[in-house]
């Protein structure tokens, strides 16, 4: 079967109502981590002096009823400060949770046509198929007003100025995509990022934990304070059975 109908027959199988149940390809999946370059920090953990920050989906969980994923994030260089978020999706629709409206809030609609606005301001220009890293994937082309592009991959998230956990709005993060993976499997590379992220991963002290300083949250996503032996908690993105011993 060559390209062109391959992609005919993707974009008929688009039209087939919500109601069937066309399933989109999942942005959250277990083991999926994302690297970006971030030109400022998109949470209070992720400093602003490393350039290059890390999602990663740990872990899902069912809450009320539904598959939530949780995220963390950390910037590239000083991971013993996580910061951990959560996230689902629903039928082509990303939810991320937000501290500030104590509810989850769309971040990506694949759902999206060419004219369609976004945030009362920004504007679906492009959707088309896009053969990357091998495989046909949804891209949706949003411009803003002073003319930024950004572009949501179907399966990957957002390439280029959304990161997957934004403070509150999905607006003006200011990051660029590196990398996509599952497990050992590139889904995404930006080559000319990539060549630079690994040259500045090459120069990278790896520093020795403090015991003092380690951070560790349990399994909601909260910080302890003050850890109970024997329990488990989330230390460096993974999870420990506490013992001081």
């Amino acid at each position: 079967m060559n390209k062109t109908l391959t992609v005919l027959l993707t974009m008929i199988l688009m039209m087939i109502s919500s109601a069937d149940g066309f399933a989109w390809m999942k942005v959250l999946e277990v083991g999926k981590s994302w690297t970006y370059q971030s030109f400022v920090a998109t949470h209070p953990e992720v400093m602003p002096s490393d350039p290059y920050c890390e999602d990663q989906v740990v872990e899902e969980v069912i809450e009320n009823g539904r598959s939530v994923f949780i995220i963390h994030s950390f910037n590239y260089k000083e991971r013993n400060d996580v910061f951990i978020s959560k996230a689902y999706e629903e039928n082509g629709v990303y939810y991320f949770y937000s501290e500030e409206y104590m509810d989850y809030v769309p971040l990506f609609d694949f759902n999206l046509e060419v004219g369609d606005v976004i945030d009362d301001y920004e504007k679906v220009i492009k959707k088309e198929y896009v053969s990357i890293e091998g495989i046909e994937r949804c891209v949706i082309t949003i411009e803003s007003p002073n003319g930024n592009l950004h572009y949501w991959v179907e399966g990957i998230g957002s390439i280029t100025d959304f990161a997957l956990t934004p403070l509150s709005k999905p607006i003006g993060i200011n990051s660029k995509m590196i990398q996509c993976k599952i497990g050992d499997t590139l889904l995404f590379k930006d080559d000319k990022g990539l060549e630079k992220f690994l040259d500045y991963c090459s120069n990278v002290e790896v520093q020795q934990e403090d015991e003092s300083s380690i951070v560790l949250y349990d399994l909601s996503g909260r910080k302890i304070s003050v850890p109970e032996k024997g329990h488990i908690y989330i230390k460096s993105s993974k999870k420990i059975i506490y013992n001081p011993d």
